[in-house]
């Protein structure tokens, strides 16, 4: 009995190997995809996925923190006894560390939460970023978080407060506590099964595109005859070699297959992990991929695009939350905590652009030499001249007069050149400035004779 006989009842599937001259045709000019194709495609998009993330926490990671308070209507660096955001952000992590991992955390999973402790020793605060996949929120019936539960890897489960923790979520509801958008959220689910959908691939091409079936006898059957017909089944199933089944019983065969092949699976994880990428608004040169980026210019508006709309408002989301926990949980009323970005380079002018901004600010008064030079990347001149800012020279003429000595410099200018008058002439006349007295015109009053 044929193989094509038994099955000819059972529902059509899609054509997984190219058994027909019209498939090994396509296979081989590109048409179709071979398996070795599509993997090679989807691996390339999990490693994509992940230079996306790690791209966007190292950016973030070059950022500082950058503890203030106002005084005076102006922010002051503020010091912490307790606090280390330069070296001893934790006894594991740099400060650079930790946020690099808050962003990867933030994007990757949609939330980030940091647990503070602190070290019994130095009596230092520390803070470690936690993985919030091991975290269950507790709400209340009006989306209130109540409570944050996590469960260790040994399963113990500790329950923290709102206020112990620092918990990022930037949401598109902010009047919802708990719900954070995560955009790998549906792609998750989908590679806890990656393993399986690779062994079940694996043994999918192994047995040559062979797939599962149902055997059912029409007439009873004896617990060694069935397991015989089993025996013979699994054989025939698993050897790609083996096209024929002799079967000297009436049975029913129904495939257990579905439409979407392993292969076609992994077509579908790809799909998303590129619809992904693109939701994270990276410029594609960070790929490797510089088509349409024709200059230096290019580049830098992109990167700087790329982090003003998907970076920064992640930056402000992240110092409110920690400003949060300075001022209600750590009683700091007055912090505020924010990030310095001068270390960002992406963000940073070329020299070139550098000197042409600051010879125009410098020759409008708006910054001294010394200024310019810090902003060129140079070191500050040791002459009090340096600090001055210059007024500019359409206002003053020839003289180099500063701000800062505005009014003394004037006065010495009017001393050392005073305003002389005119000597008198047929038509000026004389200390007064007054026309001479002729036969047309008056004299001091400059009336008519």
């Amino acid at each position: 009995m044929s193989l094509l006989n038994l099955f000819k009842a059972a529902p059509k599937v899609a054509v997984k190997l190219p058994t027909t001259k019209e498939d090994a045709v396509a296979y081989a000019n590109g048409a179709k995809a071979t398996y070795s194709s599509t993997y090679n495609t989807y691996m390339e998009s999990v490693e994509s996925l992940d230079k996306a993330v790690r791209a966007i926490a190292n950016i973030a990671s070059m950022a500082k923190f950058k503890v203030s308070k106002e005084v005076n209507s102006e922010l002051k660096p503020y010091k912490i006894k307790n606090v280390d955001f330069l070296y001893n952000v934790n006894d594991q992590d740099s400060a650079n560390d930790l946020i690099g991992m808050m962003f990867a955390s933030i994007f990757a999973q949609g939330a980030a939460i940091i647990i503070p402790e602190i070290n019994k020793k130095t009596k230092m605060y520390n803070f470690f970023a936690y993985d919030v996949s091991r975290f269950k929120i507790n709400a209340t019936e009006n989306s209130i978080i109540s409570s944050f539960e996590y469960t260790s890897e040994g399963g113990n489960i500790v329950i923290f407060k709102p206020e112990d923790l620092i918990y990022i979520a930037p949401r598109l509801l902010p009047n919802n506590l708990v719900y954070a958008t995560s955009r790998l959220k549906p792609l998750q689910d989908m590679l806890q099964l990656q393993a399986d959908i690779m062994g079940q691939t694996t043994q999918y091409y192994a047995s040559g595109g062979k797939n599962s079936a149902i055997i059912s006898p029409k007439e009873p059957m004896g617990a060694e005859k069935a397991q015989q017909l089993t025996s013979a089944f699994n054989d025939f199933l698993k050897t790609p070699a083996t096209k024929t089944l002799y079967i000297n019983t009436e049975v029913d065969v129904t495939s257990m297959s579905n439409v979407q092949s392993p292969l076609q699976v992994m077509q579908a994880l790809t799909i998303i992990n590129q619809q992904i990428i693109q939701q994270f608004g990276i410029p594609e040169y960070i790929f490797g991929n510089y088509q349409g980026y024709v200059n230096d210019a290019a580049v830098k508006t992109a990167a700087r695009v790329f982090f003003q709309v998907h970076m920064k408002p992640v930056f402000k989301s992240v110092s409110y939350q920690w400003t949060r926990y300075f001022r209600n949980t750590m009683g700091l009323r007055d912090a505020i905590v924010d990030f310095n970005f001068d270390d960002i380079e992406i963000l940073e002018d070329s020299l070139e652009v550098k000197i042409e901004n600051a010879t125009k600010l410098y020759k409008l008064g708006v910054v001294s030499m010394n200024e310019a030079r810090v902003d060129c990347e140079r070191k500050p001149l040791e002459y009090e001249a340096a600090d001055r800012h210059m007024v500019p020279s359409y206002l003053t003429g020839q003289y180099p007069v500063s701000i800062e000595q505005f009014d003394e410099t004037l006065d010495k200018l009017f001393a050392s050149n005073p305003v002389n008058t005119p000597v008198s002439t047929g038509a000026t006349g004389g200390a007064d400035n007054q026309a001479l007295v002729t036969d047309s015109t008056g004299g001091p009053g400059n009336l008519a004779k």
